[in-house]
């Protein structure tokens, strides 16, 4: 799904990645994903140029979850201290997702993570 800059797309974001979850069955983890995708939305928005695309598969109980931007940086994880209000995104994607990484792409970079989830 392709999406528009700004805070509306962090939104619709979120929204469309819980309604895809709904679709398949996937209750348990529905906010751990919507936490990794805003995570990794959020990023992208605020570091890279041009057009975000967010995709989601499912494939024997592993969802992948894709971001795609027109930067062609690949993204490492911050050292925030306490009271720095952001650079602890990549850490959360770190901690929560069974498997995370980037890769390039034709116009830039892919940040994904993988998820272990249960189909209801």
């Amino acid at each position: 799904m392709a999406l528009g800059p700004g805070l509306p797309s962090l939104r619709q974001a979120r929204d469309r990645t819980r309604g895809q979850l709904a679709a398949w069955g996937i209750v348990e983890q529905a906010d751990t994903v919507v936490l990794l995708v805003n995570e990794l939305v959020t990023n992208a928005l605020c570091h890279a140029p041009g057009p975000v695309r967010l995709n989601l598969f499912l494939e024997n109980g592993i969802l992948h979850c894709e971001v795609l931007d027109g930067h062609r940086t690949r993204p490492r994880p911050g050292r925030a201290d306490v009271q720095d209000e952001s650079g602890r995104g990549l850490r959360l994607v770190e901690a929560l997702a069974g498997r995370w990484g980037s890769h390039p792409v034709d116009e830039g970079k892919a940040v994904w993570f993988e998820l272990s989830v249960s189909v209801q």
